[in-house]
């Protein structure tokens, strides 16, 4: 396994001209890191930020919409100038500043497959301040990718991050292997933070 730009990845799985979807990707880090492990690789970025820059490398496609569990057109969105901790406000647990909240367009994963007419991704990476959960809990069957590399932020659903949960979400999940499912911790007092998870086929 294989650590880019914070999330754990297995290289192995990776071709050569690898189709990937990074999904919360502001800064391209990730993308980026990709792009230097496989250079001939393609990858598709999906970023709400209305602020996101286009990228720079022909390889990386911007998709400037939300990706989400269930169809719907828009979503609130709580846009900060600083990008950091920006993420879908529909949710009941989340208490932003109401002046930073904007309309994002959305679209649905089989939604983005069918806009791009891609059938299939060797790689997904997840990093979209709590909507990891609803995608996951309606990801497509049969699978649609080798290889998911989730952040789960458990510090932005705290109803939902007991052992019990993951258990069914796994079940859902059952064509992948649960590869990692790492704790980090972060903020004050190294509250329970992140979980850097790798599912593979």
């Amino acid at each position: 396994m294989k650590t880019l730009s914070s999330h754990t990845i297995d290289e192995l799985l990776l071709p050569e001209k690898a189709v990937v979807l990074d999904v919360g990707s502001r800064n391209y880090g990730f993308a980026n890191a990709v792009l230097e492990l496989r250079p001939t690789a393609t990858v598709i970025c999906v970023e709400p930020d209305p602020d996101c820059p286009p990228p720079v490398e022909p390889a990386i496609e911007l998709v400037n919409k939300a990706l989400v569990g269930s169809r719907r057109q828009t979503a609130p969105y709580c846009h900060y100038s600083t990008g950091e901790g920006n993420y879908l406000a529909d949710k009941e647990w989340f208490k932003p500043n109401p002046g930073a909240i904007i309309e994002v367009p959305c679209i649905t994963l089989r939604e983005l497959m069918d806009t791009l007419d891609v059938h299939w991704f060797d790689l997904v990476k997840l990093d979209c301040e709590g909507c990891e959960y609803e995608i996951l809990e309606g990801w497509p069957v049969p699978p649609v990718a080798a290889q998911i590399s989730v952040e789960f932020h458990d510090f932005l659903t705290p109803t939902r991050h007991d052992a019990a949960y993951y258990s069914r979400l796994w079940a859902h999940l059952h064509h992948y292997h649960v590869r990692q499912h790492e704790l980090s911790t972060v903020g004050p007092g190294r509250a329970t933070g992140h979980w850097d998870t790798l599912l593979t086929l």
